[in-house]
């Protein structure tokens, strides 16, 4: 019963040609999101210029996937391209699941309050939640009204846990802007 649907690249995985053709080949029915790996980018006004031209090629917004490209979510290239994504009005699709084998990570949810603090007027879908620390994500996400808490992949991931359960029943059952469910 889906009648429109977000595209979304993953830089080194989905390709964002592959988005743009898909979209134009069914007009209306797909919204575009490119896929940036700020780290690969080499200073903050080159991340600039791509974010200008992917907003001219017809996207709407980016996806950062920190974790499966390999970068720190705080570097300077990653706050430039979610500050810069807010100035233009993309917006930001950025997976929360930080942790990375072999490399120590900060805890998500501060992770998650530093950008928000320092990028205030851009609008962020948290994608999965940050997992096993969501009610602490709900909380910084009831204080900044550009973040949305997304709870897909949590819900198979943490399926059974009873305790996650129960937080995913009550964000949920008590909230009716903050949260959303894809996949």
């Amino acid at each position: 019963g889906a009648h429109r649907a977000c595209l979304v690249g993953i830089d080194g995985y989905v390709d964002n040609a592959v988005i743009l053709e898909a979209v134009a080949a069914h007009p209306g029915r797909f919204v575009p999101i490119a896929g940036v790996n700020p780290a690969l980018l080499a200073t903050t006004r080159r991340v600039e210029a791509v974010l200008k031209d992917l907003k001219a090629r017809g996207f709407v917004g980016i996806k950062l996937h920190p974790r499966l490209n390999g970068y720190d979510p705080l570097d300077a290239k990653a706050v430039a391209a979610i500050e810069v994504a807010g100035e233009l009005g993309l917006v930001v699709l950025l997976d929360t699941l930080f942790r990375r084998k072999g490399l120590a990570t900060r805890h998500a949810p501060d992770v998650i309050d530093q950008l928000a603090a320092a990028c205030p007027d851009t609008r962020m879908l948290l994608l999965h939640g940050t997992g096993p620390t969501m009610m602490e994500l709900y909380e910084i996400v009831r204080c900044n009204d550009n973040l949305l808490l997304d709870l897909s992949f949590t819900i198979m991931r943490y399926r059974g846990s009873q305790r996650l359960d129960d937080d995913m029943r009550f964000l949920c059952a008590t909230t009716d802007q903050l949260v959303t469910v894809g996949s």
